[in-house]
């Protein structure tokens, strides 16, 4: 394979998807590519490398300050995707430099500890014929649980401020089975309804 050079650049500006794009310059054949994006998981960024070659591959990964804050070596036959966790590293700007034998590229990027608030897994479920059992899972807000009887009349409202996960269970024996609705509203709207 012919030597290479690959040329980055970091689109710095966040997109709305939190996307980074590093593009190579891949006119010469058997060029490699990486990309970074920022992972759905807090803090933690994806290096996708894309290469048809094999051999090794390393990524050292340094502060602003030029110190060396990790150093993997992949063994890759081909292309492959590494997640890179910067959980515990203060925000600012870092390096990775990936190495290949065909050479080495500086790629930059910019770490925000951004918060961001996962919405939280809810499931509505009979116990038996006149009691329903609530779950909720990994909760930051208020929740707000509406239950409608058939003619979709509110005949309870609960509104929770935990967080974390928990459950609850509503006795509705006084309402006829199969005609009721729990509506589950979180801050930025319905979460969840489940009709029974």
């Amino acid at each position: 394979m012919k030597n290479l050079i690959i040329s980055a650049a970091l689109i710095v500006a966040m997109s709305a998807a939190g996307i980074h794009t590093v593009s190579a310059n891949d006119e010469v054949r058997g060029a490699a590519t990486a990309t970074i994006e920022a992972s759905s998981r807090k803090a933690v960024y994806n290096l996708i490398y894309r290469s048809a070659a094999t051999g090794i591959v390393r990524v050292t990964i340094s502060d602003a300050a030029g110190r060396v804050i990790m150093v993997d070596e992949i063994l890759a036959t081909g292309s492959f995707l590494r997640p890179y966790n910067f959980i515990g590293q203060p925000e600012g700007a870092y390096t990775l430099t990936i190495a290949d034998r065909n050479g080495k590229t500086e790629v930059p990027l910019e770490y925000k500890n951004e918060v961001t608030i996962a919405r939280p897994i809810v499931a509505v479920k009979p116990v038996n014929e006149a009691k329903y059992e609530l779950s909720v899972t990994g909760t930051v807000e208020p929740i707000v649980v509406n239950i409608y009887d058939a003619a979709s009349n509110l005949v309870y409202s609960d509104q929770i401020n935990m967080a974390g996960s928990y459950s609850r269970v509503y006795n509705l024996n006084k309402l006829k089975a199969g005609n009721i609705t729990f509506e589950v509203v979180g801050q930025n709207g319905v979460i969840r309804t489940a009709k029974f």
